[in-house]
């Protein structure tokens, strides 16, 4: 059975069509190995959750652009009021995904691109207690689920910010394409993590999106809808 063939025109702003001839034979494409990143099947296929933080599928509101219908929420989004009750759990909203990364040799870099949103009512790091608190993580693990990278670390900063009868603190949206081309090749676990640490009583939560692998470089890079 012969190849099939694929022809690829250009057509400019005058409307003149012709055969696309640029790359010299050095064109390929890389479709985004992460499935339902946008989460817009509206549940978790292709995802695993776990901890004991509720995790679950809600509206972006209030909407960035291109982010779509549904994001996925990690940790308690809201508590009536600060008060220590047993059915406040500590722990982690987590969400995982195992993926086979692309080439190194096919795609020079290689990035994993999400945005999120953390609302919280407690800090990061607590001076006094030496250690962290409240925090959204990024980890890249390999298939038997040790750790390769701890990718991304974040949350509130501010002790300021924080306190009885203050509002919640809503960092933004953010973006971030972390680097992982070391990790080419290889097959890996993607694991995103709300943590509540210490205490039940100051709670934090975070919206995440747009859950991409890129490999932009020389070769021309798709992302599918």
């Amino acid at each position: 059975m012969a190849k099939p063939t694929t022809c690829v025109y250009a057509r400019d702003v005058a409307g003149n069509v012709r055969a696309f001839t640029g790359g010299n034979g050095d064109m390929a494409t890389y479709i985004n190995g992460v499935a339902n990143g946008g989460f817009e099947s509206a549940n978790f296929n292709s995802w695993s959750t776990g901890g004991a933080l509720p995790v679950s599928i809600v509206p972006p509101a209030p909407q960035p652009p291109d982010v779509g219908l549904y994001s996925a929420s990690l940790g308690a989004r809201l508590w009536p009021k600060p008060a220590r009750t047993p059915d406040r759990a500590r722990g982690i909203g987590r969400l995982r995904q195992t993926v086979r990364l692309p080439e190194r040799g096919d795609w020079p870099v290689i990035y994993l691109g999400l945005r999120y949103r953390i609302y919280t009512y407690d800090v990061m790091w607590s001076d006094y207690f030496q250690e962290y608190i409240d925090t959204f993580d990024v980890y890249l693990l390999d298939s038997a689920g040790v750790q390769l990278a701890h990718l991304l670390r974040d949350g509130n900063p501010d002790r300021n910010l924080i306190g009885p009868g203050r509002p919640v603190v809503d960092l933004g949206w953010k973006e971030v394409n972390l680097d992982i081309s070391q990790f080419a090749g290889q097959t890996v676990q993607i694991v995103m993590a709300n943590a509540n640490r210490r205490d039940q009583i100051y709670n934090t939560w975070t919206i995440v999106d747009n859950v991409s692998i890129t490999a932009p470089g020389r070769r021309v890079t798709f992302y599918p809808a």
